[in-house]
């Protein structure tokens, strides 16, 4: 009966050292690309979008063993909103507003926590859960897994005052930091908020952008109305606005129009079914003084605000000798900003 008891106790001893070496032998490692917005003209007002490749690798495991991975994305060295990861930011807390997505449709944020309990970021701030991008797959025959995930990256519109120059934020801390990717693995399936078993590995990376110079333009028809005789001047006004980056320096420019035979100082306008024309003006004062034209010593310079800035075209219809054509006359005038 001795025998038979000491037995058994061998063989329950065996089979704890074997669990033991197979969970050890168990390793992952990640990989993930930078992500680049490239250039980002704010004054559009527009979304930037890109996307990286996580890479990970997993051997080791078990035969058909099913696993736990758990990819904590921090905050990211350019730090992120007080209360939550919405937005991360490069730079720091005035830079560029970004966000990184689990999905295509950018809802998803990815952040590093699961729930409420520990978590691999130093700050304390992760008040959204169910961020962690969380991952239950099964090894191979062989105990090997891998795979690739896409990451959906989008600089927010609305920044429009954001000045020209580079941003970016780092994921390239290894330990417990704000900017740190780690990847958390084990045998399945613990909560992803559970730190003390799972072995970890981290992929840096980095996220930046270039804001340029940058300008959009729109403009209101100038209408000079109903007139018979043209025996004395008609004066009418239009805008101009542009929006630019803040800070940038630009320069609008009025061309000669599309009439045959007008220049920068004196336009014309076209009768809708004849060659008769009649000349018009564009100036950039409300004296009516200063031309507007098309070379660098004529247009009208500003510095873009971020927001939309408006200038006003006064056009003048001067009295004409002779009554012209009756009937509608037009004109297209592009306007240029140069910056």
């Amino acid at each position: 009966m001795r025998r038979t008891s000491i037995a058994r106790a061998a063989l329950a001893g065996a089979l704890v050292i074997l669990s033991v070496a197979a969970a050890v032998a168990q390793t992952c490692t990640a990989t993930m690309t930078d992500m680049n917005f490239g250039n980002v003209e704010v004054a559009l007002n527009q979304d930037a979008i890109t996307t990286g490749d996580l890479f990970i690798s997993c051997s080791g495991a078990g035969s058909n063993q099913q696993l736990r991975l758990c990819l904590h994305l921090c905050e990211g060295s350019g730090g992120m909103d007080s209360s939550d990861a919405n937005p991360r930011y490069m730079n720091n807390s005035s830079g560029l507003q970004y966000n990184l997505f689990r999905d295509i449709a950018l809802i998803q944020i990815w952040g590093a926590r699961e729930s409420a309990g520990n978590s691999y970021c130093a700050s304390s701030a992760w008040t959204n859960k169910n961020l962690v991008l969380a991952m239950s797959p099964f090894a191979d025959a062989s105990g090997n897994y891998s795979t690739s995930v896409t990451v959906y990256g989008r600089v927010f519109s609305g920044q429009t005052t954001m000045p020209v120059g580079s941003y970016s934020s780092s994921f390239t801390a290894t330990s417990n930091s704000q900017s740190r990717f780690v990847l958390a693995y084990r045998n399945c399936c613990l909560a992803c908020n559970t730190t003390s078993t799972f072995q970890t590995t981290s992929a840096p990376f980095m996220v930046s952008a270039t804001v340029v110079p940058s300008c959009f333009v729109s403009a209101t028809d100038l209408d000079f109305g109903t007139d018979s005789l043209l025996s004395g001047n008609v004066d009418q006004t239009s805008t101009v606005s542009v929006t630019c980056a803040a800070g940038q320096a630009y320069s609008l420019r009025l061309n000669q129009g599309t009439t045959t035979g007008g220049t920068t100082t004196t336009r014309l306008m076209k009768h809708v079914s004849s060659s008769a024309t009649i000349p018009y003006q564009l100036f950039s004062n409300a004296a009516r003084t200063q031309n507007w034209g098309n070379a660098a010593g004529t247009g009208v310079n500003g510095t873009g605000t971020g927001s939309a800035v408006d200038h006003t075209v006064y056009g003048r219809v001067p009295a004409q000798a002779v009554a012209p054509q009756a009937g509608a006359y037009s004109d297209t005038v592009t306007v240029t900003v140069v910056y």
